[in-house]
């Protein structure tokens, strides 16, 4: 844009068409209005018979990415007292904290019936007939907007709410005609569905993993390369105190073929030895998921204490599983950017000598026999902690021959990979839509 195409007002640059208003610039022919301009101020609840079917939806059935994930059917005098009315096309917000802050809500055009009921946490946005319901539900989902509300909510801690009065009075540019409002709602979906045709992707992808690790790591299912004996017949299975598992497979446990080690609690860490920089990272279980480090979140910590205690020095192909709070995720060290330690609520586990690859270890400790593991040792229990004297108990079993080994973890290292870059793509496109959103909501790109 040339010089000539721009007027200054206040010392800010206008470009030709827009115009500066108290929600910065915006398209001439747009105009800034109060949010609640766009929707009814009451809905009229409609009369129903007792055993009339409506939807109905909790807060638990609608995503933090403000979508419907599930709802249920059920009669009208189950939900007629006590419950929030919507219709078919409404928009719902999560009033209470922290669901508006984690952006619960959803659009409800995919609702079973035509008339629904749910949570009295939610605030009702029904689009008036100026406005388009989408061009609502994509305000109510702007970053944006929820951080300004989230500075009006009112009530004590752990029940606090955002006022309807607060959603009516924001204000927010308004295009000039109903018809680019469901433009713009328009070119959104149209990026939704990417999305969520995305997320059915990597759906589809986990549970082929999930089955292949199944299949796999019991030996059911064998390496073609792996299957036959030396003079050709196929390989049988044998009895042991686990289950049925292939004639050369051996079982093997944590107490008895690794190294446990963690934290002990003499050495736990004040909170200032959190340091911001350093040349020592210090792990937690907050810092990996899907087994993987993200070191950019990690804190740091002083020479003195990554040097402590030797045992919990990370090395690479090191197995970590974390014991406290969310109890059981489990990482796999590929590389080490800098030297790295563990805080008290990670365990780092080490196969002894050479029966156990780490990385086959890793997805034994990523499958549902694991799983299944910390849920019966934890069952009925109000402290949610992975005691040594449990884990050491943990069996599982593995092929003697270390190349079956190593080709079963690099099959399922494939599908981890593939994974990966289907889950980052899907992270570049929700990063499109943000970005799409501040664009078109404020009219700094316009559709034609």
């Amino acid at each position: 844009m040339t010089q000539n195409n721009l007027a200054t007002i206040d010392n800010q640059e206008i470009p030709e068409g827009y115009k500066k208003t108290e929600v910065g610039l915006i398209p001439q022919d747009w105009s800034v209005q109060k949010f609640g301009g766009l929707f009814e101020p009451s809905i009229t609840r409609m009369k129903l018979k007792s055993d009339d079917s409506v939807a109905f939806v909790g807060m638990q059935d609608v995503s933090e990415s403000a979508q419907l994930i599930t709802q249920k059917v059920v009669k009208f005098h189950e939900v007629k007292s006590g419950f929030t009315f919507f219709g078919k096309g409404d928009v719902l917000v999560a009033k209470i904290t922290p669901c508006f802050e984690n952006g619960k809500g959803c659009i409800t055009d995919n609702l079973i019936t035509n008339i629904g009921y749910g949570s009295t946490e939610f605030h009702v946005l029904r689009a008036n007939q100026n406005s388009v319901s989408k061009f609502i539900y994509y305000w109510t989902v702007n970053s944006t907007f929820r951080k300004k509300l989230e500075l009006d909510m009112v009530g004590s801690a752990g029940h606090r709410r955002v006022p309807v009065s607060s959603i009516q009075n924001y204000l927010i540019p308004l295009p000039a005609t109903h018809v680019e409002q469901q433009k713009i709602a328009t070119a959104l979906s149209d990026t939704d569905a990417l999305i969520s045709k995305l997320e059915k992707l990597i759906e589809k992808k986990q549970a082929i993993k999930t089955a292949t690790m199944q299949q796999l790591l019991t030996g059911k299912t064998r390496l073609p390369e792996f299957a036959l004996r030396e003079d050709g017949t196929p390989k049988g299975y044998k009895d042991s105190e686990l289950s049925q598992i292939p004639e050369d497979w051996m079982a093997l446990s944590i107490g008895s073929d690794t190294s446990l080690k963690a934290r002990i609690g003499w050495q736990a860490l004040t909170t200032a030895e959190y340091l911001k920089e350093g040349n020592y990272y210090l792990v937690t279980g907050t810092d990996f998921n899907g087994g993987l480090v993200n070191w950019n979140s990690c804190c740091y910590v002083s020479e003195w204490r990554y040097k402590q205690d030797k045992n919990i020095q990370l090395q690479e192909y090191d197995v970590l599983v974390t014991k406290d709070g969310t109890i059981g995720k489990v990482g796999f060290i590929e590389s080490l950017p800098l030297p790295a330690t563990l805080n008290s609520g990670v365990f780092v586990v080490r196969p002894k000598l050479t029966k156990c690859l780490p990385r086959f270890l890793f997805y034994i400790l990523t499958s549902s026999y694991f799983d299944d593991f910390v849920k019966l040792i934890t069952a009925g229990s109000t402290i949610v902690h992975l005691y040594q004297k449990d884990f050491v108990n943990f069996k599982f079993y593995v092929p003697h021959n270390i190349e079956e080994q190593s080709a079963i973890a690099n099959i399922l290292a494939d599908l981890d990979a593939e994974l990966a870059k289907l889950n980052l793509k899907l992270d570049k496109f929700k990063n499109i839509k943000q970005g799409m959103m501040q664009e078109l909501l404020t009219g700094k790109t316009r559709l034609v």
